[in-house]
């Protein structure tokens, strides 16, 4: 049998073309290719969050997620995907059936009203899922789980050209896009009120839908870009678009300075309504269910009887005095805490140092402690009425005695 002869150049495309093939079967190896998926990381920072998503995690689809939750669709811009690091022990959360968190106790990173879709790396689509896992994770003793979770943005930069043309802007406000949305199991419990043509947040409680973007003494000049005046309107077109779109864009004017501040208390004094249906406070809620799962485990006895018991010997005074000069400062309570005004510093002392007190001394006598200046000696004190008295009952005496 004659052998073939082959030339130096076939030799060469020879072994090209077999390093070819050897590099290409060695690219598909299913190893590789995890490795790859895993070193392909995309970072990205979007209002001020920084995140990363792996190739793996590119199928994962916020959208519909945020769609079987809330029923409507979601802009990308109304929502950040988050990536957290939690100690297991800290998962005290309550959940709604679809993972929409409630409460979080102790604080853990997560915030109210945020969407738990995945830990560690495993889809998360319901309350019972995230309950399975957090148990298997507690069996293994880890003690930190990575979660991605999608909070939604309440609060947009506002666009200059949504401003009022020819609005004249006051001073000591700042302008900002509220979005309010319509969440599955909270109350909006939004109450508003109108005062010289523009809208005003009387009561946003925390807890509600309201409470999430909107704060007390905002002003709402807009709703979805249409100017608003009056209540009915306001509340119409809020409505309407809750209801349709899902959720709402309002130009808020919030203020930020002590002027402001002090306009708001004002407005929102003036002709002061109660608010209806705005439900029970958040911590208020949270105690009467605990007090409810309580009742449901056992009949509680109380620890201690209200009745009196006698111990014998009395040591201290069972009467309750009253001073004879009180003074009354009212406190206004305010569901936003910047609108609560300041008591004036040292009050009760700058009103004591006019009056006459007086206190006993070592020896038991009443030692009268008076200012420096002469003119502190109050005439019309009840202690003095009641010392020019004394004095005129034992002249009338001596005068009858005399006779």
């Amino acid at each position: 049998m004659k052998k073939e002869s082959v030339s130096v150049d076939d030799e060469l495309k020879v072994s090209v073309d077999d390093e070819k093939k050897e590099s290409n079967d060695a690219a598909k190896k299913p190893s590789d290719e995890e490795d790859v998926k895993v070193v392909g990381v995309s970072c990205s920072v979007e209002n001020g969050v920084f995140s990363c998503t792996t190739d793996a995690d590119k199928g994962f689809n916020v959208t519909n997620r945020l769609r079987d939750v809330f029923k409507f669709e979601m802009d990308k811009e109304l929502f950040q995907v988050i990536d957290l690091t939690v100690d297991v022990e800290k998962l005290q959360l309550r959940l709604t059936g679809k993972g929409l968190v409630l409460t979080t106790e102790p604080p853990n990173g997560i915030k109210f009203a945020d969407l738990i879709v995945q830990m560690e790396q495993e889809a998360v689509d319901s309350r019972s899922e995230f309950t399975r896992m957090l148990k298997t994770y507690m069996k293994q003793q880890k003690k930190q789980v990575k979660m991605r979770v999608v909070r939604l943005v309440f609060q947009l930069p506002v666009d200059p050209k949504r401003m009022p043309m020819g609005y004249d802007s006051p001073r000591g406000f700042t302008y900002l896009t509220g979005v309010m949305y319509r969440f599955p199991v909270l109350k909006m419990s939004l109450s508003i009120k109108s005062y010289m043509s523009k809208i005003f947040v009387c009561e946003a409680p925390e807890g509600t839908a309201a409470g999430l973007s909107l704060q007390q003494g905002d002003a709402v000049l807009d709703v979805n870009e249409v100017l608003v005046a009056t209540v009915g309107e306001t509340k119409k077109k809020i409505m309407d678009s809750i209801y349709n779109k899902g959720y709402v864009t309002m130009l808020i004017e919030r203020p930020n300075d002590d002027a402001a501040f002090q306009f708001c208390r004002m407005v929102l004094n003036f002709k002061k309504t109660p608010p209806k249906d705005l439900g029970l406070a958040k911590d208020v809620r949270d105690i009467c269910r605990k007090q409810r799962k309580l009742l449901k485990i056992s009949d509680p006895q109380p620890e201690r009887s209200i009745l009196k018991e006698h111990s014998g010997v009395c040591i201290e005074p069972r009467r309750v005095k009253i001073a004879n000069e009180a003074t009354e400062i009212p406190i206004s309570a305010q569901g936003n805490p910047k609108l609560l005004a300041s008591v004036p510093p040292n009050a009760t002392e700058s009103l004591l140092s006019k009056l006459k007190v007086s206190s006993p001394d070592r020896s038991g006598e009443r030692v009268q402690k008076t200012d420096n200046s002469s003119d502190s000696q109050v005439p019309n004190s009840p202690s003095n009425t009641s010392q020019q008295d004394m004095k005129r009952s034992r002249s009338f005496r001596s005068i009858g005695r005399n006779r």
